[in-house]
């Protein structure tokens, strides 16, 4: 049972009188430091951090996560992918600007340098009439397909952006 799980609070109560609790956190020091240029330990280290203060100590991702007899680039993809993002999707209750700044940027083209992509999606393109000015551009965010080590080096250390993203970023703002 997780610390998260608070919902059960009389079954809680009872395990808390009857059982000992020893808190276990993440251990990112288990995990590869090189995986391919990737350091798994540093990313998941920086994930839990920028969890830890936009939410809280108790929602950090576990780092038996990561933790596989011969851990390759295909299956850290397959973690993040359908394990790490949904759960931080269900966290945030989709709030996708928070989860940008925990997986450190979007990308404002459709790019597997970056782990997100953000679009806008303008009212006027959809909708026309009158009435299009009622309702106001939305961002959309995707999962990149096929991310790069990229993609993941970008969490945890600054790394070159091209100078379209930068362009694209300061036309949003």
């Amino acid at each position: 049972m997780n610390t998260a799980d608070r919902s059960i609070a009389l079954l809680d109560t009872a395990l808390r009188r009857r059982f000992e609790f020893i808190e276990y956190m993440p251990n990112e020091g288990l995990l590869p430091s090189d995986l391919d240029g990737i350091d798994v330990s540093t990313m998941l280290k920086t994930i839990n951090d920028r969890i830890e203060f936009l939410f809280d100590r108790d929602h950090k991702i576990g780092h038996a996560y990561f933790i596989k007899d011969n851990l390759r680039f295909d299956d850290i993809v397959s973690i993040m992918k359908n394990k790490v993002i949904p759960l931080l999707q269900e966290y945030f209750y989709d709030d996708w600007e928070k989860i940008e700044l925990i997986l450190g940027r979007s990308s404002n083209k459709e790019s597997d340098d970056y782990l997100l992509n953000k679009s806008v999606i303008k009212a006027s393109n959809l909708f026309k009439g009158k009435q299009v000015s009622m309702y106001s551009d939305q961002v959309k965010y995707t999962v990149a397909n096929n991310p790069t080590k990229d993609a993941f080096i970008r969490i945890y250390k600054d790394i070159e952006t091209d100078s379209t993203d930068i362009e694209s970023t300061a036309n949003e703002e």
